[in-house]
C-alpha cells in the first residue's frame, strides 16, 4: 500500500526522498523476478531415482525420499527434493484427515444457545443423564456446574 505512494515521475521529490517519507525500502519497489527451478546435470541421476522410487511407493513424500537419497549417496535438502518432485509432476499420495465430516448415520444436534445472550450467572445449565461412578463423582456433564443429587469428592 505504501509502495503505491512512490512515483518515479514526481516533479520535485526524488525516489529516495519519497521512500523516506512513508518508510518504504527502495529495494522493495522493484518486483522480484520469479525464477523457475531447472534441474542441473547433478540432479539427473536423482530425478531418475525419484521416479523409480515413486512408482514403487507413491506414498513417500520429501522426507522419506530424502532418507533414501542420502542412503544412496546423494546428500540433498528437502526443498530440492520438493522442487524435483514438482518438476516431475509427482505428488505423495496419502489419506488426508477428514475430521470434520460426520458419518451418514450420526444425528445432528442443533446448538441451542446460538442466539441467546448470557448476561447473568446460572442462566444456562447442563444436565447429566448418566449415573454417578463407583467413586461417587457425578456423570460427564456435571463438572460444568450443573446441580446433581450426588456429592462430589475431590480427587
Amino acid at each position: 500500500m505504501r509502495k503505491t505512494m512512490v512515483g518515479k515521475q514526481h516533479p520535485r521529490l526524488s525516489v529516495r526522498a519519497q521512500c523516506q517519507l512513508p518508510g518504504v525500502n527502495r529495494n522493495r519497489l522493484k518486483p522480484r523476478p520469479v525464477v523457475a527451478w531447472e534441474p542441473g546435470p547433478e540432479h539427473l541421476e536423482m530425478l531418475e531415482l525419484i521416479k523409480l522410487v515413486h512408482t514403487k511407493d507413491p506414498t513417500m513424500g520429501t522426507r522419506q525420499l530424502g532418507k533414501i537419497l542420502k542412503r544412496n549417496g546423494y546428500p540433498v535438502r528437502r526443498w530440492t527434493i520438493g522442487k524435483m518432485m514438482d518438476h516431475l509432476g509427482l505428488k505423495a499420495i496419502y489419506c488426508k484427515p477428514r475430521t470434520t465430516i460426520a458419518a451418514p448415520g450420526n444425528a445432528k444436534h442443533p446448538y441451542l444457545l446460538r442466539d441467546i445472550e448470557i448476561t447473568q450467572p446460572d442462566q444456562v445449565w447442563a444436565t447429566s443423564t448418566s449415573p454417578p461412578s463407583s467413586t461417587g463423582t457425578p456423570g460427564p456433564c456435571s463438572p460444568g456446574g450443573s446441580p446433581t443429587p450426588w456429592k462430589r469428592t475431590s480427587a
